[in-house]
């Protein structure tokens, strides 16, 4: 019953918008199969719009980075906005850094950075996120609701711990089921 919820409550926004791009976190998703069923859906109902993935899941299995348009490894904020500059033609989508995407005759290709990014080939080694790494300040301006209605605070990124019972993924070696 979930399932058809998140199917209805997502068919309502695609409709309604008509996105370009449709962006996809993995953070809890933590198998192939999830998100490779969660992307057939979302192709289904909106074929024409761009797709991207993010998130831990999509960064540790390489067969995942082919999967949509554009896949984000790490913060995606700036990346996020520059995938969008690229699609309006205001910036070479080979020069984003942290990116996987297919190219006009549908190769995958890394971005600057891309392949390390991904820790392709880089397993057992723990993820740490760059604390140095400035994420830009959201306009909330173009959120189209009261903004005395809401108040974002990020408590923390990530995680910097290898807990060994955590699914977050800090390097460990999983095995899909």
């Amino acid at each position: 019953s979930h399932g058809i919820i998140w199917r209805s409550f997502i068919s309502e926004i695609i409709n309604e918008y008509k996105p370009r791009l449709i962006g996809l976190s993995t953070t809890f998703m933590l198998g192939c199969k999830a998100v490779k069923r969660a992307v057939a859906i979302i192709n289904r109902m909106a074929p024409y719009s761009k797709k991207l993935l993010g998130g831990p899941t999509a960064r540790r299995y390489p067969q995942l980075h082919g999967l949509c348009d554009f896949v984000v490894f790490g913060a995606g904020e700036r990346a996020i906005v520059e995938i969008l500059e690229a699609l309006t033609g205001k910036r070479d989508i080979h020069l984003i850094s942290n990116i996987a995407f297919r190219d006009k005759i549908g190769r995958l290709c890394y971005g600057p950075g891309g392949h390390q990014a991904a820790r392709v080939g880089r397993l057992g080694i723990p993820y740490k996120f760059n604390k140095n790494q400035r994420i830009p300040i959201p306009d909330w301006t173009l959120y189209h609701r009261d903004p005395s209605a809401f108040y974002p605070i990020e408590f923390s990124r990530g995680c910097n711990n290898n807990c060994f019972f955590c699914a977050y993924d800090r390097g460990k070696v999983f095995r899909e089921l």
